[in-house]
């Protein structure tokens, strides 16, 4: 049979642990949460407020998270249906298009912000074609 020594995680609890500038922040909410940081000191603590539940007493890196979480959820919503979807039985393979999936889409965003985005408006889907033409010189670049 099966025990868990460990008696249920309180809400607002967290463990640290450290190694050299490191640090590995285990932080209990509704469920329990994991961050890996050397920016935020694991000693210093920041506050969550909550509709129901009022304040929350929280590390400093959390409480960064929970400020900038809107943003996380925006791209996940935008940009997320747009992954290169390829199953690959590797690793490697799996983090390489995650990541070049990430970086198409984070170029996409850095040309809506340049002057370029004002001279020609390409969609996401647009931008990515273009993009692929480009890069195996498929289609001459024009103005």
């Amino acid at each position: 049979m099966l025990v868990n020594p460990e008696p249920p995680h309180v809400r607002g609890h967290y463990r640290v642990r450290m190694k050299k500038n490191m640090s590995l922040i285990s932080w209990s909410n509704k469920g329990q949460f994991y961050f890996l940081t050397n920016a935020y000191s694991p000693f210093k603590e920041g506050v969550i407020i909550r509709r129901k539940s009022g304040e929350i007493r929280c590390p400093l890196a959390v409480e960064a998270f929970a400020a900038h979480l809107g943003y996380i959820c925006k791209y996940d919503d935008k940009y997320s249906k747009y992954f290169i979807s390829h199953k690959p039985n590797k690793t490697w393979q799996q983090v390489f298009w995650f990541v070049l999936s990430i970086a198409v889409n984070n170029a996409y965003i850095l040309y809506k912000m340049s002057e370029a985005y004002l001279v020609r408006r390409y969609t996401r889907v647009q931008f990515g074609e273009r993009l692929v033409k480009e890069l195996f010189g498929i289609e001459e670049h024009l103005p």
